[in-house]
């Protein structure tokens, strides 16, 4: 598995696993009106095109198959971070988001926020964020349950 920089003409493919994803995985915790919401059939894909060609956008390839991908906005808001709904609990969620992490350092960011479905928390949890808030989310008229949550970046000592 490798991660690259998100291009344009990935964007059917981003969709798609984005798509899958949140209506596989997120239906442990949400209901179908949610999830149509969240996740409609007729996506704007010039405005994902354009919302991920405008931030640091990272997608993870395994062989030709995308199975991940991760969007920060420049100070370090993560937008868009999804794991197909196939290849949950492999290490790639971990490598998109060490891939953030690196950008993070080079713009000299010190903090990142996001806002975590009821199920990715325990992943966000996992890599050191904190919620601050508990919300609820209004989206194309439905309201969903979400948190916003902070991570303080700190890089790991070097031990020699």
């Amino acid at each position: 598995m490798r991660v690259r920089p998100f291009k344009r003409e990935d964007v059917h493919d981003v969709y798609a696993l984005f798509y899958r994803t949140v209506h596989t995985i997120n239906k442990q915790d949400y209901n179908q009106t949610q999830l149509e919401a969240w996740a409609p059939n007729d996506a704007d894909l010039q405005k994902w095109e354009h919302r991920l060609a405008n931030s640091f956008s990272f997608v993870a390839m395994n062989e030709e198959k995308m199975v991940g991908f991760a969007s920060m906005t420049e100070d370090g808001y993560i937008d868009l971070f999804y794991v197909h709904a196939d290849h949950q609990q492999e290490g790639i969620g971990h490598a998109l988001f060490q891939t953030l992490k690196e950008v993070a350092f080079e713009q000299g960011l010190t903090r990142f926020v996001t806002e975590a479905s009821i199920t990715a928390k325990p992943f966000f949890q996992h890599q050191g964020f904190r919620v601050v808030k508990r919300q609820r989310k209004h989206m194309r008229g439905v309201v969903f349950i979400n948190y916003v949550m902070a991570c303080e970046l700190r890089k790991a000592p070097l031990y020699e």
